[in-house]
């Protein structure tokens, strides 16, 4: 057993950014035929480097003949004076400014296990990985005015203090109204469907709070079993802890002469009263209403958990010719590899791969014959 530690400090400099004013050149105005700039960058003397500070801690194991291999390792990552965006003062004829205004605190442990082991003729290795992941927004200057603008699919830092740095947010779903099958949503827990009113008056009451888009526990476990020329091995992936924004119908989209293919959920529409019994998707409208799917889009209803077990891939070799001395060949191999082999298990109800969203991962495969003269 071996027992490691480190401790790092570095700091990061922006180089697309620089604390005095400069200028950008955009050629010859269209008014006037005269050469002219903006101001890309307006001056900022308090910009200073970002700063990182990293804590590892580890432990590796081995027993003898190395049988069984192991290492585990903690880290604590912590990122202040992070450069981000922060609203201005308009007067200052920038709405936005780039500015040393957020802290961000990132944690795991990564895990790996090795072993193996003979039972008659047939060797097994195996090999298991598992990494525990978790981010937070410490502190963000950043003030919020709409409490919508964090609702979204979590592909982008949001400034929630004590959240994810990339939260899936959703408006609170209050089902389908009963005479007409239009989405319901919350003002001040007020039942509400003015959807211009819930983008612009929500509430954090009237938001929920699913977690990280990212995985925050993920894995994987490859097994190789050999007996003489033949060698087989799967390799076995997991993902845990996190939620997806599915997919759904867009009637503004739908709507359009451009789009030539409708959503699965169309078919899935309220129609009649009683239908809000049964489905989450709401009527159609037209004309569409932008607000409306707005809402529909992101609401609570279409978020699920992205938890999921996948068989990631197969792969199998067998060895015509081993150290050939007689033979016109020193060695004949032939490989076959399936990618994409498909999900084992997964947590959302509605048969989606939470990595694509849309179609599954195509399945590939490959056959290979390697010979060595």
């Amino acid at each position: 057993m071996k027992i490691r530690g480190t401790y790092g400090y570095s700091r990061n400099v922006r180089n697309d950014l620089a604390a005095v004013t400069t200028l950008e050149y955009r050629g010859l105005n269209r008014y006037g035929r005269y050469p002219y700039a903006i101001v890309n960058n307006p001056p900022n003397p308090l910009l200073r480097w970002e700063n990182i500070k990293t804590l590892n801690l580890g432990i590796d194991l081995g027993a003898e003949n190395n049988v069984f291999t192991g290492s585990f390792e903690f880290y604590d990552r912590r990122a202040t004076d992070l450069i981000t965006g922060v609203d201005a003062d308009p007067t200052t004829g920038f709405l936005s400014l780039q500015m040393n205004s957020a802290v961000l605190s990132n944690k795991g442990i990564d895990a790996t296990l090795s072993s193996r082991a003979k039972m008659w003729k047939i060797h097994w290795n195996g090999d298991l990985s598992v990494s525990v992941n978790k981010n937070r927004v410490v502190k963000y200057l950043r003030e919020t005015t709409r409490y919508s603008q964090w609702v979204g699919n979590g592909l982008s830092v949001s400034p929630i203090e004590g959240e994810p740095a990339y939260p899936l947010v959703s408006y609170r779903w209050g089902g389908l109204d009963s005479e007409n099958g239009a989405p319901i949503g919350f003002v001040d827990g007020e039942r509400s469907t003015d959807y211009t009113r819930i983008n612009q008056q929500a509430s954090i009451a009237d938001l929920v709070f699913h977690g990280s888009a990212l995985p925050e526990y993920f894995g994987a476990f490859r097994n190789t079993f050999s007996a003489g020329s033949l060698s087989l091995s799967a390799n076995i992936v997991f993902r845990a802890h996190y939620f997806f924004r599915r997919e759904t119908v867009n009637y503004l989209a739908l709507l359009s002469p451009m789009t030539k293919v409708e959503h699965a959920d169309y078919r899935n529409r309220w129609q009649n009263p009683g239908d809000e019994q049964y489905t989450d998707v709401p009527s159609m409208s037209y004309p569409a209403d932008t607000w409306r799917e707005d809402f529909y889009q992101k609401a609570e209803t279409t978020a699920d958990r992205g938890d999921h077990i996948r068989l990631q891939d197969i792969a199998a070799s067998y060895s015509f010719i081993k150290n050939g001395k007689n033979t016109f060949f020193q060695s004949l191999d032939l490989n076959l590899y399936v990618r994409n082999v498909g999900i084992l298990w997964r947590s959302n109800n509605h048969n989606l791969d939470p990595d694509v969203r849309q179609l599954p991962l195509a399945r590939s495969w490959s056959v290979g014959l390697t010979a060595t003269f």
